[in-house]
């Protein structure tokens, strides 16, 4: 072992100390924020109005109102007795200059889930090799990082759409792993980021026409759209410049905590997601168009706060499944709500047929070094001679070479 801990001794005690101090102030400043969020709860043309200029004029994230008051809270409502869920989930490896061989690997794990039938899940994983010219470089920059996330989302929705064929049939869910709002477009714009989108949106079209609930499902979220709002709500004026508004009070708190009040099953009101991406949503289609809310799947006193994204249709369009007796339209964000707590009650604190998908896609340290090995063997066959590079094999000899942990959205 080469990390000397007992070095660490002091300054972990030292980090224990900060924190207890740092967790005080947090919640000084969260009852404040909520406080906030009652009181201008149903302020909401002003806020509206201010969010909307205030993500124009200041660059800046923050939840715009959806016309619902903003600490209202639905109860979970009634799940269809069947009905059909399907997750996707990709895991990437990205190329490595100091390997065999120059690629990347995409995996999608996949599964189907009826709910209310005796049969078993129907479990896929589907890998995709990059190896051409054409795959790996997009104007001499090659394929990792940002536009290898770009593509593995793609691919994500183009299984989901498939599936949605391939089992038609009402109630139907569909869930990512991960935001719907491709933010990477936005933060670390890649080479034809509106071709890209394109491409990501037709595979939404298909799941529209087949009437699925499409959901992006972010456990643990640190985003503070709605912290931001908050912040706006207490201003006596609208701002116009970032400075106004970057460094604020707040700024450290989460939305997930800011919602910690949730009783379990229930979701927040819906916000509108601000930004330029979604701007490119809309323009594509409105039903494109993001909205999201925040729903405690966790126990009585253990709330577990998760981000829910959900595309405009999905939010106003009715279900094809209608409880009896139920006093308003019951919608497909009624739907996705009743799902995901469902699915959380078979594996707390996350739905089930996304831990499962996670699980398919995901690549061992064993099946990356198989790739390779097999890597070998292919260009063998025709003659050529791969092996890794000097760094590479020293780092195989010390055993330092060990893959980083999986990319979460």
């Amino acid at each position: 072992m080469t990390l000397n801990l007992s070095a660490l001794s002091q300054q972990l005690q030292q980090m224990g100390a900060a924190l207890a101090g740092r967790q005080q102030a947090q919640s000084d400043l969260l009852r404040e924020a909520q406080e906030l969020l009652h009181r201008h709860a149903d302020d909401l043309d002003r806020l509206t109005d201010w969010s909307r200029r205030a993500a124009k004029d200041c660059s800046w994230r923050v939840a715009i109102p959806a016309g619902q008051p903003l600490d209202c809270a639905y109860p979970e409502p009634p799940h269809p007795e069947r009905a059909t869920l399907i997750a996707a989930d990709g895991s990437p490896v990205e190329p490595d200059q100091h390997s065999v061989a120059l690629f990347y690997l995409i995996n999608i794990g996949s599964i189907v889930f009826e709910h209310g039938s005796d049969r078993r899940p129907l479990a896929a994983s589907e890998p995709e090799l990059g190896y051409a010219d054409e795959d790996l470089y997009e104007e001499d920059r090659l394929v990792q990082g940002n536009l290898l996330d770009v593509r593995m989302a793609t691919a994500e929705m183009r299984k989901l759409a498939e599936l949605a064929a391939q089992h038609p049939g009402a109630p139907l869910a569909a869930l990512r792993d991960g935001p719907l709002l491709l933010w990477i477009l936005e933060e670390n714009p890649p080479t034809r980021p509106q071709a890209k989108l394109e491409r990501y949106l037709a595979h939404w079209e298909a799941l529209q026409r087949e009437g699925a609930a499409l959901a992006g499902v972010i456990d643990r979220p640190r985003y503070s759209d709605v912290i931001n709002l908050v912040y706006l709500a207490q201003l006596p004026k609208p701002p116009t410049r970032r400075e106004e508004v970057v460094g604020h009070r707040y700024r450290r708190l989460t939305d997930a905590a800011l919602f910690g009040f949730l009783a379990p099953g229930e979701r927040s009101a819906l916000f509108l997601s601000s930004g330029k991406v979604n701007e490119d949503h809309r323009r594509q289609s409105l039903a494109f168009e993001i909205l999201f809310f925040y729903l405690n799947v966790g126990a009585e006193g253990r709330p577990e706060i998760l981000r829910v994204e959900i595309p405009r249709w999905v939010a106003e369009r009715p279900s094809p499944w209608q409880p009896e007796g139920a006093p308003r339209a019951y919608l497909l964000v009624d739907f996705v709500q009743a799902a995901i707590c469902q699915q959380c009650r078979i594996a707390r604190p996350f739905p089930y047929v996304l831990g499962r998908a996670h699980e398919l896609a995901l690549v061992s340290v064993e099946e990356r070094r198989e790739l390779e090995m097999r890597a070998v063997a292919a260009m063998a066959r025709q003659g050529l001679v791969g092996q890794p590079s000097e760094k590479a094999r020293l780092k195989e000899l010390t055993g330092s070479r060990r893959p980083g942990p999986p990319r979460r959205r």
